[in-house]
């Protein structure tokens, strides 16, 4: 790549001026200090990785870091040496022409104990550039689902511009707490709870990019040291309200403040009121812990406008807060509290609700509450602090039937009584017996933070009331314990929630109802069942996996009417708490949808599986509702829980489109009657191995993308063509065993005219990855989604091919082989110097397999061409109807240019099996070269020079003579034919 050199460096410069980073005392010593003043960023420091993407531009007096890539949508890295794990990271980016989203980021590598910042590491990086324009902190956790995990994010928006020079200071202190700054503006702070990474090796940059946007990222002033940054600014308030449930007054500052100044005397006087009752730090949501404060007052205080003053606060670090006065409206309550809700939690607890907070006084006691008929005052009455719940208890047992509960007395926090109310309930266990699914399990949380939050969600999906204490719940062990030791009514789509831990859960999800039972089966975190019965009779049932979801938060079901087992019906809970016990799941969405056919698979000649979107009712599994060509299927067979089925024809499958009708989801939707294209099973010669990387560049150090080993096959047919039963092998050993990799073991297909490509890599990667994060992406920057290619990963770190040669043979599951290739290292180009990373690419897919004149070396930059035209691509159109021989192009060019480089000789004979010899002469009459010599030959056949002598030598431009020569074995019929053709080259 050239260096090309930046134009309107202003962008960068934002007019000239770029001021210092922070206004902080100088931190000493630094281990990285990077001016890029030498113009030099690959020594002194030295910065490794994709060094041919990146230029170093003048910048005042000396000189910043640019990005210089390819015109094309790519990640870019750079890193250097660091092993500091504590202290601050200051630096200086800039971008212009476009704002920061996920397509166009840069992620800044605090720590890395990799070198390859793609790679599966462990440390933290700062995301700048997202869809929400903020900044993001990550740890880098090989541990994770995804890779990595959030820690810190500031507020969205604060970056919108389309050009922008930023100014960022990231600190991390002993305490594992990370600051993030820019332009002398504190955006948050985020604590890591979990044991951090210490294992720093690497810092750097990493640059994703869209093809516009190639020179847009600059870099200068990188500087890393141990020393922390002082906290220099003081904090502020930021909001302020009344909130009538505490009753107090809640200020917001910019930062948590010290505990001994907010219990100051005189660090808060309210006008009319003067100091508060209490003084508290809380959490706010959405802003740093403990930067909210709480005035408590012992009683709701008159309407009206009050000032707040603040004085002598300081922050953690002994920052002053400026005197500051604020105003807050208090509006008069008039309204007095309601009950909005009671719970009959057993036959002896019953749970009240108010519509606000109420006084403990008036509403935790027993005199507050009688129940008729022949019960009367409760045997006690107890509360949580504040007050907008109660739960009475009963010295007995309430017996089915109708009961009256009257309350009375019941005052809010501002002397609002409640009036006197009355409210029915029911005690009724008599449900009858449940069928299966009338109470569904509907959310699980089998891997929470901590042990003792597990639970599991059941939903009344029925119209029927049941008790909960006739049934029992188990996991895979099977061993059943009772749901409730006590009568428990549970009533139509109402949830009941079962726990681990009735403290933690209680203090976790304030408020929800709950049942703890006295035997807690463990729910496992690999994966595990959870079963309901009543009596002999399974009501429901989940089979869980983790990669379904519920990685510290629940995992949810997605519609409780669809179908318990099926992963496609379950997810990660999204609810910001992460689970939502109690109450509508969070990613609750029916399926009013009906079912599709995703996949039409030919397994064999005469049997087809097909793929559902969901599983589908048996009922409508029938050979009616399905035909082929016309044909139906003889038979039909559900498979995976109805979510695909097999079709069994009684011949052979001559159609390539598959009807259906008449298919009804498990929920009752129906499907629409649709045409499916069928991938069909493929022949001989259907599928050609086209292109094989065996000797893969694989140099860390060569600042060149490391290639991975890979196959392409081409669809030379004019329908989809299935890869699901397909396998290649190499060469049996002395036993008779060969090496075995299926191609893929999902339904896939391949597009017509158009290619597979197979590649190697040991990293796992998710169906996104392949196509944006693989190594064949980055060695082979080419649109491959776009352009429909098929790339097919294998999680290992080689395919198994040798660098000296040997069979690849693709298979079906029948045994049929449909194409096979002996490679050999000496087909490629005799003048190559390095073979090293350069692929055999196929001169014509149509032509015979084997054989040094249809394989040649890839003359493409990146040296190869996955999934594109192969750069050495010669299909001639050329057909001999009578006996002769014919050769095109002509002239042609064996420049390696990948135009013209080959010419393709077609020869028709009249008579077959010949013997025959192919050789070719120059314009002296000498002997140059022997293309066949004595080769058994059928009626026509296709040969390929590449312009080189018998002894791998380069011929001269000229006019060369190909003479063949037969001789049939059967009739003794010889045969003579010749044409000329044109050698050319360009000239100097």
């Amino acid at each position: 790549m050239s260096n090309r050199p930046i134009q309107n460096i202003h962008f960068f410069l934002l007019g000239g001026v770029l001021v210092t980073c922070l206004a902080f005392p100088n931190p000493g010593v630094a281990q990285v200090a990077e001016t890029f003043a030498d113009g030099d960023f690959r020594s002194n420091p030295a910065w490794t990785g994709d060094v041919l993407e990146f230029v170093t531009v003048p910048h005042g007096a000396d000189f910043a870091l640019q990005t210089n890539g390819l015109a094309v949508s790519d990640t870019l890295q750079l890193r250097t040496q660091n092993s500091i794990n504590t202290g601050s990271w200051r630096f200086r980016f800039g971008y212009r022409n476009g704002t920061l989203t996920n397509f166009n980021q840069v992620r800044f590598f605090l720590t890395s104990d990799s070198e390859d910042l793609e790679s599966i590491l462990d440390g933290y990086h700062l995301q700048i550039g997202t869809n929400n324009r903020n900044v993001r902190l990550y740890r880098s956790d090989p541990d994770v689902s995804d890779g990595r995990l959030l820690l810190g994010e500031s507020a969205d928006q604060i970056f919108p511009n389309t050009e922008d020079t930023l100014n960022v200071v990231v600190a991390r202190d002993m305490d594992n707490t990370w600051f993030v700054t820019v332009d002398d503006e504190l955006l948050f702070a985020a604590t890591e709870s979990a044991t951090p990474a210490t294992g720093a090796s690497f810092s750097g940059v990493w640059i994703k990019h869209s093809a516009t946007r190639t020179s847009d990222y600059f870099f200068d002033d990188i500087e890393i040291t141990s020393e922390l940054p002082p906290d220099v600014f003081p904090p502020r308030v930021v909001d302020q309200s009344f909130e009538k449930d505490v009753p107090g007054f809640i200020l917001d500052f910019s930062e948590p403040l010290s505990a001994s100044s907010l219990q100051a005397t005189g660090a808060f006087s309210i006008s009319t009121l003067g100091q508060p009752d209490a003084v508290s730090a809380i959490n706010i949501p959405d802003r740093p812990d403990g930067s909210g404060v709480q005035l408590g007052l012992g009683t709701y205080p008159p309407a009206g406008d009050y000032e707040i003053t603040v004085s002598s606060l300081t922050d953690l670090a002994g920052n002053a807060v400026a005197d500051t006065t604020v105003s807050v409206t208090v509006h008069a309550d008039t309204i007095a509290p309601r009950i909005t809700g009671l719970d009959v939690l057993s036959a002896e607890n019953l749970r009240i609700t108010f519509s606000e907070n109420v006084t403990r006084e008036s509403t935790c006691v027993v005199g507050a509450y009688s129940i008729e008929p022949g019960v009367g005052t409760p045997a006690s009455v107890t509360c949580v602090q504040p007050v907008v719940e109660a739960s009475i208890v009963l010295e007995y047992p309430l017996a089915p039937g109708a009961y009256e509960l009257f309350v009375s007395a019941v005052e809010d926090l501002s002397g609002n009584a409640l009036a006197d109310t009355s409210i029915l309930f029911t005690i009724d266990f008599d449900g009858g017996t449940p069928i299966q699914g009338d109470i569904v399990v509907n959310e699980i949380f089998f891997d929470p933070p901590d042990t003792e939050l597990e639970f599991i969600e059941l939903f009344n999906r029925s119209s029927k009331s049941f008790d909960l204490s006739e049934f029992e719940f188990a996991d895979n062990r099977a061993v059943f314990e009772p749901v409730s030791n006590v009568p428990l009514a549970f009533g139509p789509l109402e949830y009941a929630v079962l726990v681990r831990g009735g403290s933690d859960f209680a203090t976790t999800f304030p408020g929800v109802r709950f049942i703890e039972p006295n035997v807690w089966p463990a729910l496992n975190n690999s994966s595990d069942d959870v079963i309901l019965k009543f009596g002999t009779t399974t009501v429901d049932s989940v089979s869980y996996d983790p990669s379904w979801g519920g990685k510290d938060v629940s995992l949810e079901r997605i519609d409780p009417d669809g179908p318990g087992n099926r992963y496609s019906n379950w997810g990660s809970s999204i609810h910001p708490s992460g689970a939502t016990p109690g109450s509508e799941n969070s990613i609750f969405s029916p399926d009013n949808a009906g079912p599709e056919i995703t996949f039409a698979d030919q397994i064999s000649t005469t049997r087809l599986r097909l793929y559902f979107s969901e599983p589908v009712d048996p009922a409508g599994l029938v050979p009616s509702n399905f035909s082929a060509g016309g044909l139906s299927p003889v038979a039909v067979y559900a498979v995976n829980r109805s979510a695909g089925a097999t079709l069994d024809f009684d011949s052979e499958i001559d159609s390539d489109v598959l009807s259906a009708n008449a298919l009804v989801d498990l929920t009752g939707n129906p499907g629409l009657d649709l045409n499916i294209d069928i991938a069909g099973l493929p022949l001989v010669g259907d599928l050609a191995i086209n292109e094989i990387m065996f000797d893969p560049r694989s140099n860390d150090d060569d600042g060149l993308a490391n290639q991975p080993e890979y196959i392409e096959l081409y669809n030379q047919t004019l329908k989809l063509l299935s890869l699901t039963s397909l396998f290649w092998t190499d060469s049996p050993d002395e036993n008779e065993e060969a090496d075995t990799i299926r191609v893929s073991g999902q339904p896939l297909a391949v597009l017509p005219e158009n290619y597979a490509v197979i590649f190697a890599q040991k990293a796992s990667l998710s169906p996104d990855e392949v196509y944006s994060n693989s190594s064949l992406v980055d060695a082979f920057p080419i649109p491959f989604q776009s352009s429909g290619v098929r790339l097919i990963h294998i999680g290992a770190t080689s395919l198994g091919l040798v660098n000296d040669g040997g069979l690849i043979r693709l298979q079906r599951d029948d045994l049929a082989v449909v194409d096979e290739v002996d490679y050999d290292p000496d087909w490629h180009n005799p003048n190559l110097r390095d073979s090293k990373g350069v692929s055999l690419e196929r001169v014509d897919p149509r032509a015979p397999s084997n054989g040094r004149f249809i394989w040649t070396s890839s003359v493409a930059p990146a040296g190869g061409t996955p999934g594109e035209q192969n750069s050495v691509f010669l299909s001639p159109d050329v057909k001999i109807a009578d006996a002769g021989i014919e050769a095109a192009p002509s002239p042609f060019s064996p420049d390696r240019d990948g135009q013209d480089d080959l010419v393709a000789i077609q020869y028709s004979l009249e008579a077959a099996p010949s013997l025959v010899r192919v050789r070719i002469f120059d314009a002296m009459g000498r002997l140059v070269r022997t293309l066949e010599d004595a080769v058994l030959s059928s009626l026509t056949a296709s040969l390929f020079w590449n312009g080189y002598d018998d002894n791998g030598n380069d011929l001269p431009v000229g006019i060369y003579v190909i003479l063949l020569e037969s001789i049939s074995s059967d009739s003794g019929v010889s045969e003579k034919h010749k044409t000329a053709v044109v050698l050319a080259r360009q000239l100097d």
